[in-house]
């Protein structure tokens, strides 16, 4: 890991002792020079798709900027009937928490990257438990997404995105060179895509206790599209979505909600 105080005092050095050799003050030959040369190598890196000098790689900028690409396109923009919701948008349950990444960040770029892989695997294997997906446990995660992306969790923006910070985690954890601000981006990137679900969509099956700060129907209105749609409606079916009720019979029952919350939703 790099910090940046670090990086910008050895540029400093490199650039202060260059000015020096400029105006005859101090005079160096090609060995030296190069060796104040490698001083400059952390600050140049963060520009660069990739570098390798004795062993130091630089790989990330590439990866990064290709995450962001995919997670735009994965991002589902709002429409008009929804504007009112923007603000409220990083509010709606995510797919994945990236809180903990967010604080190991200021202490350890590596640790938070680690942390935010392992909690990428674990909500999506809690998605394959809900929706009863077998022999997940002891699946490769890679195949995991691909078995969610066949069966509609995940669109392909998301996988492509998922693999590639992945990736880089496993770049960083293994050892490879990442400067914080780098990291602090895949952590971001990794919350915007997160929040890139369409309501209805979102692959987290905890309940929502904020949905009507969030103008949301219901505590379960984040994930109700993911719930079995019977062709004849029981006791466990939502009277305004049809799908099944995530809480539950018990929860179904006392729910009072109908259509007419959608139609009129200010009760008027």
């Amino acid at each position: 890991m790099q910090h940046k105080p670090i990086i910008y005092l050895s540029f400093a050095i490199f650039v202060i002792i260059n000015i020096l050799n400029i105006m005859d003050i101090v005079k160096f030959d090609k060995f030296s020079f190069l060796l104040t040369l490698i001083l400059a190598v952390p600050f140049i890196s963060t520009y660069l798709d990739s570098l390798n000098i004795f062993g130091n790689n630089f790989n990330f900028k590439k990866s990064i900027d290709k995450i962001e690409n995919l997670t735009n396109k994965a991002t589902v923009v709002l429409q008009e009937s929804n504007e009112n919701k923007q603000n409220n948008i990083k509010k709606y349950p995510s797919a994945f928490s990236i809180l903990q990444s967010k604080e190991l960040l200021s202490m350890d770029s590596t640790l938070a990257l680690a942390s935010l892989r392992i909690e990428i695997e674990k909500s999506l294997k809690t998605v394959c438990d809900k929706l009863n997906l077998k022999n997940y446990q002891n699946t490769p995660l890679n195949i995991i997404i691909q078995q969610l992306n066949k069966i509609g969790v995940l669109n392909n923006y998301h996988v492509d995105a998922l693999r590639e910070i992945l990736k880089v985690s496993n770049k960083a954890i293994h050892g490879g060179n990442i400067t914080d601000d780098e990291a602090g981006k895949i952590v971001d990137l990794a919350e915007k895509l997160s929040m890139s679900f369409a309501i209805g969509y979102v692959p987290n099956f905890n309940i929502n206790k904020d949905y009507k700060e969030q103008g949301l129907i219901c505590e379960w209105e984040h994930c109700i599209e993911f719930q079995p749609l019977k062709p004849k409606p029981d006791e466990l079916s939502c009277k305004i979505f049809g799908h099944d009720c995530p809480g539950g019979k018990e929860t179904c029952q006392k729910c009072d909600k109908t259509l007419n919350n959608v139609l009129n939703p200010s009760g008027n």
